[in-house]
C-alpha cells in the first residue's frame, strides 16, 4: 500500500472483522495507533466487533471506548451498540448504561 492512512487502516480493520479473523482487527487496530494514526469512528467500531466477537477479549472492549472517549473521540450511536453488547455479554450491563 503505497500511503497507509486513517482510511486504509480502518478499511483493513474491518474487512479482517468480516472475515472472522478479529485477533488480526485489534492486532492492525493497534499498529495503527503505533503508527500514529488516529483511529476514526469505523476503525473505532471494527475494533469493537472484534472484541465483541472475540470472547476471550469483551473486557477489552470497555477499555478501548473509555481510553478513546479520554482521548476525545466522541462515540456515536453504533459505538454505543456496540458497547452495549459487550457489556450485556459479560454481564455488566449497569457499567455498559453508564457509559
Amino acid at each position: 500500500m503505497p500511503e497507509k492512512n486513517v482510511v486504509s487502516w480502518s478499511t483493513m480493520i474491518n474487512g479482517y472483522v468480516q472475515v472472522g479473523m478479529f485477533e488480526e482487527a485489534l492486532e492492525l487496530f493497534i499498529g495503527m495507533q503505533i503508527c500514529g494514526v488516529r483511529p476514526n469512528q469505523a476503525g473505532i467500531i471494527g475494533a469493537l466487533i472484534a472484541c465483541l466477537e472475540n470472547h476471550l477479549r469483551s473486557g477489552s472492549a470497555i477499555e478501548l471506548f473509555v481510553s478513546k472517549q479520554n482521548e476525545g473521540v466522541a462515540p456515536n450511536e453504533i459505538t454505543f451498540i456496540c458497547i452495549l453488547s459487550v457489556c450485556s455479554r459479560i454481564g455488566l450491563v449497569d457499567q455498559g448504561l453508564r457509559a
